[in-house]
């Protein structure tokens, strides 16, 4: 826990740090060739997981700011996952 004193307008703010935390993410893609049956040539598929272990993150710097970008988006609560078509015409 650190105190902050706001110095001149007497009031004092409590705010807790944060750890430091890791967040692991995965990805795997397959792209086929122009060789490929022609209703699948040129197609790219992704698969993506966010927080691949599913860990629950660190207490946020609980100043007057709350969250900040840098504790994590979407506030990084569970796994999410993601899949991606793409293709080149």
């Amino acid at each position: 826990m650190t105190v902050y004193n706001n110095v001149g307008t007497g009031t004092v703010n409590y705010y807790e740090v944060g750890k430091s935390q890791t967040q692991f993410n995965a990805a795997v893609s397959y792209r086929f060739s122009a060789q490929a049956p022609r209703w699948i040539r040129r197609t790219q598929l992704r698969l993506g997981v966010n927080n691949l272990f599913d860990t629950n993150p660190a207490p946020a710097n609980m100043s007057s700011q709350g969250y900040t970008g840098g504790s994590g988006s979407s506030l990084w609560v569970g796994r999410a996952f993601s899949f991606t078509t793409t293709r080149d015409f």
